[in-house]
Formats: structure tokens, sequence, C-alpha cells
């Protein structure tokens, strides 16, 4: 998903693509899809980017996925 929306291929729409994507390999491996607030996913993809920091960048996917799971 990093790499998708670092090299932005598409003119519009390459985070959704790399969000589809990331789905796809969740749901592959037998988990469920989670959905990622646009305003949290640019901000980590920014820190990760700039800071070379993956940290914020897991917290937030870990946070999508347990706030899933506690809708369910």
């Amino acid at each position: 998903m990093f790499v998708m929306s670092e090299v932005h291929p598409f003119l519009d729409g390459s985070g959704r693509i790399a969000r589809i994507m990331m789905n796809t390999e969740l749901v592959k491996d037998g988990q469920s899809k989670i959905i990622i607030p646009t305003v949290d996913y640019i901000g980590t993809l920014r820190k990760l980017t700039g800071q070379s920091n993956p940290l914020p960048y897991i917290s937030m996917l870990q946070r999508a996925h347990e706030h899933l799971w506690r809708r369910l």
C-alpha cells in the first residue's frame, strides 16, 4: 500500500487502488477487510515518507482492524 501511494502512478485514485490491493491481500489470507479513514491514512503515510518511521503506519492499520472487530 505504501509503495503504491509513494509511486503514485495515477493522477487520481492511487490511494484507493492501494487500499483495494491491501484488502485483497487481507481477504486472500482469510482476514477481514478494513476501512481506513482518509485523514489517518494520509497523515501516517507522510510520517512514513518524511521520517522513515513505520510505527504510526502500523499503528493506524492496527487501530482500523481493531475498530472493525469492535463493530462486528
